[in-house]
């Protein structure tokens, strides 16, 4: 087995980008838990935790360095490889590795993300919390077959000397470095968030004003992609009816209407009949998204899932 290079590579992605990317991933994995054939649950979970150790204070770097073999994989078979993609093995048996990294890999293509992520979706009770404080900073994910825009940089990480390298793409003579530079500080941050790695309070006051700025713009479309998700999980993992999912999420002061936070009883509100419409809009665009592993406009109706077939259920994890 050949040593462990200690150098992980990302593609960059602006925040715009890594919101996107954040939705799709989270509707690939409810299609998984939800969807997705037996017999690639149980391969997948079969030999997660020999690859992956994850505990509440290091999942986030196990995933990503787990996700970075795939990644490396698809440089190998493309004839693209610089770096050997053994990074989250040590002693194990290389034939059978490079078996099971293959499926691995077709696996990852089929369901969009990588198989690692597939059975670690997030907490969104914690994702609506921070939307309704200004503190939302999507997660960076990775969507396998789909094009990364193209923002002029990339960031190169040395695990070993524990240094980033920011690539800059000098070749358009249209750059607006201003822009790149603003946009670049938010994908710097968001990239030592991916890799596990300390932020100072400095970084997270420049998380905090770039969310609040995207808020402010996008606060409709964000939330209500995030309840859809939560109400999904909600009836889902606890069987609870519309009108129950609804009743939890007040309970933790999660109901916004326009921006605004819902301080009243449904039983008395005057708006209550295009509060429930609201909530079943963001639902059934949830159901759709989830169905079909993709991002769809909230302001387009679409229908509501009826039942849940499948018993499989994984874990929430939290930021």
């Amino acid at each position: 087995m050949k040593k462990n290079s200690d150098l992980f590579e990302f593609p960059c992605v602006d925040p715009a980008v890594a919101e996107t990317n954040f939705f799709i991933s989270e509707y690939c994995k409810r299609h998984f838990e939800e969807y997705a054939d037996k017999k690639d649950v149980d391969f997948i979970l079969d030999k997660f935790n020999e690859y992956v150790s994850i505990n509440d204070n290091d999942y986030k770097k196990a995933l990503s360095k787990s996700r970075q073999v795939l990644i490396n994989y698809e440089q190998k078979i493309n004839n693209k490889i610089i770096y050997d993609f053994y990074n989250i093995v040590e002693d194990k048996d290389e034939a059978f590795f490079n078996s099971w990294i293959k499926r691995a890999y077709k696996l990852t293509l089929k369901y969009k993300i990588s198989v690692f992520d597939l059975v670690c979706p997030r907490n969104f009770y914690q994702v609506l919390s921070y939307i309704v404080q200004d503190k939302f900073h999507p997660d960076v994910e990775i969507i396998f077959c789909k094009n990364v825009s193209n923002v002029g940089y990339e960031f190169k990480y040395d695990e070993q000397i524990n240094k980033i390298a920011m690539i800059i793409d000098v070749s358009d003579n249209n750059q607006d470095s201003e822009f790149l530079v603003s946009n670049a500080a938010v994908a710097l941050i968001l990239h030592k968030r991916r890799l596990g790695l300390k932020t100072s309070d400095s970084d997270r006051n420049i998380l905090i004003q770039a969310s609040k700025n995207d808020i402010n713009k996008n606060f409709r479309t964000i939330y209500s992609r995030s309840a859809g998700i939560l109400i999904w999980d909600l009836k889902r993992l606890y069987g609870c009816e519309f009108e129950e999912a609804i009743l939890r999420m007040r309970e933790k002061n999660l109901i916004y209407r326009e921006g605004i936070q819902c301080i009243e009883s449904c039983s008395y509100c005057v708006d209550k009949v295009a509060c429930v419409r609201y909530y079943r809009d963001s639902y059934a665009n949830a159901c759709k998204a989830i169905l079909n592993s993709n991002i769809y406009s909230t302001s387009k109706p679409a229908k509501i899932r009826k039942k849940f077939a499948s018993k499989i259920q994984f874990l929430r994890y939290d930021d």
